[in-house]
């Protein structure tokens, strides 16, 4: 929340909100694709390969929430 001219609590914008998590989500599934690529390609045990997967489904994951953010910042300025 931001504050406002007369010093009440204000909250943000959907749009500027929306943005911001999309932002925040797609550089957080980058960051787990890189690590999983790392991680894969120096996995000598099952359980590093398995932890590989793990990151790359969360990347995954976190590249989808990305794209719902982005979906649900284009409804709201289609409603106004």
């Amino acid at each position: 929340m931001t504050m406002g001219m007369n010093g009440q609590p204000q909250r943000r914008s959907p749009t500027r909100a929306s943005k911001r998590d999309a932002l925040f989500q797609g550089l957080g599934g980058t960051a787990c694709a890189l690590a999983a690529v790392l991680v894969f390609s120096s996995a000598d045990n099952l359980y590093q390969v398995v932890g590989s997967c793990v990151l790359a489904l969360m990347a995954v994951l976190s590249v989808a929430r990305a794209i719902v953010a982005l979906r649900q910042d284009d409804h709201v300025v289609e409603s106004l």
